[in-house]
């Protein structure tokens, strides 16, 4: 996380280090055909496996990278983006919740830092909240065809559609072996979490940047205004 946090913002030293770590193929490159991408625990893999389930054809998706580099890149080269972005107390609690490890207050640098190195991208990108797209797949993929005048095909946001992702989710982190509170789906145990964690995240000083931020994302979002 630290290591993204110093360098996610420059393409070239990202992709060196993408390319050590064996992340290559989650790097935007020319050839890539939309940019999926926000912070840890904005509906990611969700997104992503929507999106890509929804086309008849093989897709290139740059994702799960979770560095700025990956918009302002896509934006450099004219490129499709879909930049997610969830309020950053329930994105920090839902972080710490699966990484207990992990300090609140260093999570929450990391969001700020993350959607701030972004704001002059606010217009060139579809900003997708996590309520949106986790309700409303669809809408999302509409705004990316409107914008960037694609053809992309539309995901059918039935129950059963995303059922069968969380379920596909679910057994992968299982063949991993990770903890239920790994699960990309809503689980009374992660809300009881979620619910201890929540005071002391929105005391942290940082918070209220960060949620001033998280507005004015929100207000430039096209989802947000249908």
């Amino acid at each position: 996380m630290f290591m993204r946090a110093y360098i996610g913002g420059n393409y070239s030293l990202y992709g060196l280090y993408a390319r050590l770590k064996g992340k290559r193929h989650l790097l935007v490159k020319h050839a890539t055909d939309i940019v999926i991408e926000g912070t840890p625990r904005s509906a990611n893999s969700f997104s992503f496996q929507a999106f890509r389930k929804a086309q008849k054809g093989k897709i290139r998706i740059a994702h799960h990278l979770h560095v700025s580099c990956q918009i302002s890149q896509a934006v450099k080269w004219q490129l499709p983006v879909i930049l997610l972005i969830r309020h950053p107390v329930d994105s920090i609690a839902s972080w710490v919740v699966r990484h207990p490890d992990l300090d609140p207050e260093t999570c929450m640098f990391y969001y700020y830092k993350y959607y701030d190195s972004l704001k002059d991208y606010k217009e060139k990108v579809v900003i997708a909240p996590f309520e949106t797209v986790i309700s409303d797949f669809g809408k999302v993929i509409e705004a990316v065809n409107e914008k960037y005048s694609k053809s992309f095909d539309v995901f059918h946001h039935t129950k059963e559609a995303q059922d069968a992702i969380f379920q596909e989710r679910h057994q992968a982190n299982e063949r991993m072996g990770r903890s239920k509170l790994a699960t990309p789906a809503p689980s009374q145990i992660k809300d009881q979490f979620k619910k201890e964690i929540v005071p002391h995240i929105k005391e942290l000083h940082i918070t209220r940047k960060a949620i001033e931020l998280y507005h004015s994302f929100i207000l430039c979002s096209q989802l947000e205004k249908k």
